[in-house]
């Protein structure tokens, strides 16, 4: 497919509709040279997480998604939640836009959550003249809400960059740089965790290390076979479904929500707070009826919900939340071991009781995304994994070659 080098790069792209077709890169095209890739993630999110903060970390990742897409609401910025933060894939006419409403972010973050949010932005033009391929395609997960699926190295290599623990790093957003006040109308978090309908929720993060980068498609659709031939059909085994729902009035849940949208106000969050429970009370009655108020069709909202949940993704590596057994669990691990001691992989898996669901609302009638995690940080904690193997296997082939 021939590359678009225009704002319409993301817009043109034809969609497919079968998540096994997200790691075929010959449906993904060139990414345009004058975009940039943008990552924003929490600087210590494993230590907040396993302090009880997953939902705190979950939601400033998701106040991220909120707060770009509200930039300019009738362009469809590409993201992927990444559990403790998002990736973002942004023209350069939105750059510096984008980069002051983040900087925006980051206090708010700071100020109201005392998390640490980073912020890195590295050109695509940068990554290719350094010989790392970045391509994109778009799976269409509804009739109303589509997903960027990404390939090529430079996804790795932007995080690198934008990582890397070093004096001046010219590709982290500077304290002094200018920020804009942040629009998170949208972001909603008002659900109790999920329960596990068989023993635990379990989140997968896998990534193809084979040399043979031809040999990458392949491979990943090798393992979602697999995955399909333990699992059964994935959509049977997502993490949310209509009779597991269940919508909070807890204070504190609805706080984060509060803090978030109006952390500056006194007055105006306290009526915030309680607006938001009365309708959240009221939505234990609509929804569970299926009850029509004037134009939204509350009648169809759950399986919208359902439908529009990011319970699995691809932005290079293979990222997934489903409801599983113990004996699935395991038998998975098994599998991906195999494919790992061949040096295909290295995976990270983690088990959580629960699903946590943070929600970006442009309207109820079916353009909402609800983005999924475990309840005690499962793709962060999946990481820890991922990365230890990936040390070691970069330490056997060093060994190797030497």
């Amino acid at each position: 497919m021939e590359a678009h080098s225009s704002i319409s790069f993301y817009k043109n792209l034809q969609a497919f509709d079968k998540f096994e077709d997200v790691a075929d890169s010959s449906r993904h095209s060139t990414v345009p040279v004058d975009w940039f890739i943008v990552i924003a993630d929490i600087v210590g999110s494993t230590v907040a997480i396993k302090s009880g903060r997953y939902k705190d970390v979950n939601m400033i990742g998701a106040a991220c998604i909120a707060a770009v897409c509200n930039i300019d609401k009738s362009f469809e910025f590409p993201f992927v939640f990444g559990g403790d933060g998002a990736t973002f894939v942004v023209p350069k006419f939105y750059i510096q836009k984008v980069l002051e409403t983040l900087g925006g972010v980051v206090e708010m973050a700071s100020s109201s959550f005392n998390l640490k949010l980073r912020i890195g932005f590295v050109p695509v033009s940068r990554l290719v003249e350094d010989g790392f391929l970045m391509k994109m395609g778009k799976f269409k997960m509804s009739d109303f809400v589509n997903q960027p699926a990404l390939s090529g190295r430079g996804w790795e290599e932007a995080e690198r960059l934008v990582k890397a623990e070093t004096e001046g790093n010219n590709f982290l957003l500077s304290r002094d740089h200018p920020s804009s006040e942040p629009d998170f109308s949208g972001l909603e978090c008002r659900w109790k965790g999920v329960p596990s309908i068989r023993d635990c929720k379990l989140a997968i993060l896998i990534l193809c290390v084979d040399s043979h980068t031809d040999r990458h498609g392949a491979i990943y659709d090798s393992i979602l076979e697999l995955i399909n031939n333990i699992f059964g059909d994935l959509t049977e085994c997502r993490p949310v479904r209509e009779d597991i729902m269940e919508l909070s009035v807890g204070w504190k849940v609805i706080g984060r929500e509060v803090e978030i949208k109006h952390s500056k106000a006194g007055l105006l969050k306290i009526w915030y707070h309680l607006a938001t429970t009365f309708k959240t009370f009221l939505g234990k009655f609509i929804l569970p009826y299926k009850i029509d108020i004037g134009k939204t069709e509350w009648s169809r909202y759950m399986s919208d919900f359902v439908a529009n949940s990011d319970y699995r993704k691809f932005d290079g590596l293979l990222r997934m939340v489903i409801d599983a057994t113990n004996d699935q669990k395991d038998a998975l691990r098994l599998a991906l071991s195999r494919y790992r001691d061949r040096g295909e992989i290295v995976f990270g898996t983690h088990s959580s009781p629960e699903a946590i669901v943070t929600c970006l609302v442009s309207s109820y009638n079916g353009y909402h995304t609800h983005f999924i995690d475990g309840s005690d940080g499962g793709y962060s904690m999946a990481a820890i994994e991922l990365k230890e193997q990936l040390k070691q296997f970069k330490s056997d082939r060093q060994a190797s070659t030497s």
